[in-house]
């Protein structure tokens, strides 16, 4: 996993702050995994983390986990592909404004506002 580390300083009201950010391999997001991966993310303060290799090919998983908003994309197969975006949605540091996932199964373009 990549995470972008800051020093968990809350946002000020004239915009300045930091939140954390991560990218994440979780290999396979079936059988509980994505609720796992959230568990994770909340216990390491991640706000907005984008999960790779979901393989997930329809729309049954998980809408929310541990404090977490979940989307999917919908993979090529159940053995490749795939991505998610979970951010916090109460995190006063920033919102998710939109979610598109386009092109394929494997890119997401999101819209967060700080």
């Amino acid at each position: 996993m990549l995470a972008i580390d800051d020093d968990s300083t809350p946002s000020k009201p004239e915009g300045s702050g930091t939140f954390r950010m991560a990218t994440w391999n979780i290999v396979d997001g079936k059988g509980g995994r994505l609720t796992q991966a959230a568990a994770g993310l909340a216990q390491m303060g991640v706000g907005l983390a984008v999960l790779t290799e979901t393989k997930l090919v329809d729309d049954r998983h998980p809408k929310s986990a541990a404090g977490y908003s979940i989307m999917c994309s919908k993979a090529v197969s159940g053995h490749q592909g795939g991505v998610a975006l979970l951010w916090k949605e109460d995190d006063p540091k920033f919102e998710v404004e939109s979610v598109l996932f386009n092109n394929g199964p494997n890119i997401v373009t999101f819209q967060a506002t700080t």
